[in-house]
């Protein structure tokens, strides 16, 4: 079954499930009462009202705060946001709730998942429709682990077919910057980049200068690793936006 956050937990307590996957989560930096019910409540309400025999909490790779170095499993979380901070909590919840309650939990950490069924409003959506129709666009300094969801479900497969526990990144490894996105997307539609503006600063100050993962761990465990090149994936997906 698929339910979202709107619907009462209490309405699935009779049920027994085989996994429970939380996907539910908000960024809303200026309401963090929102934030904190989304991301920490319903978490803990799933984790603890719910029958099932695996929990997946779908943790978020900026739960490793500004840090420019590769992100490893292994490192502590430093939150530096009230997102980064309620995400992060969540994970804590989940492991710690698994543990005392003798249940299976694994937090996955994807990094920048992207593919065909993106919101319009998203950077990938708005750069391909400022190139497609010769638009003028800012490109701001910043970069991404990106990763095909097709990819990123593999990866979760793997983790329910080997009934594993504990922390994975689900990344590349790689670090793509802004600009080498618009010039793959801009071969891809045959298009100039002429009204592109580069500005060489953050859009946001939390944003990051190197973006990447260590995927080292997660292809030891699962067998896992990234298929999907950034040219196959962006150009699936521009001929779906296109």
């Amino acid at each position: 079954e698929v339910f979202t956050r709107r619907d009462k937990v209490k309405t699935y307590t009779g049920t027994k499930f085989d996994v429970v996957i939380n996907c539910a989560a908000s960024i809303h930096n200026e309401n963090l009462d929102q934030m904190y019910e989304d991301n920490v409540l319903l978490t803990y309400d799933l984790l603890t009202k719910l029958k099932y025999d695996h929990f997946i909490q779908i943790g978020s790779s900026s739960e490793y705060g500004s840090t420019e170095e590769m992100m490893s499993i292994k490192d502590c979380p430093a939150p530096a946001t009230s997102y980064e901070g309620t995400k992060s909590a969540a994970t804590m919840l989940a492991l710690g709730v698994g543990k005392s309650l003798g249940k299976k939990v694994s937090v996955v950490r994807p990094f920048s998942i992207y593919g065909p069924g993106m919101t319009k409003r998203s950077f990938l959506q708005t750069l391909t429709k400022a190139l497609l129709y010769d638009e003028p666009y800012t490109l701001y300094a910043g970069t991404h682990d990106w990763v095909y969801i097709d990819d990123f479900v593999e990866g979760l497969v793997r983790i329910l077919e080997l009934k594993l526990e504990g922390i994975f990144n689900l990344c590349s490894g790689r670090s793509s910057s802004n600009k080498d996105i618009a010039e793959i997307i801009a071969n891809v539609l045959d298009k100039p980049t002429d009204d592109l503006q580069v500005i060489n600063k953050k859009y946001r100050t939390y944003d990051k200068e190197s973006w990447y993962g260590n995927r080292k761990e997660t292809v030891q465990l699962l067998g896992w690793e990234t298929k999907t090149t950034l040219l196959a994936g962006l150009t699936k997906c521009i001929k779906n936006w296109t």
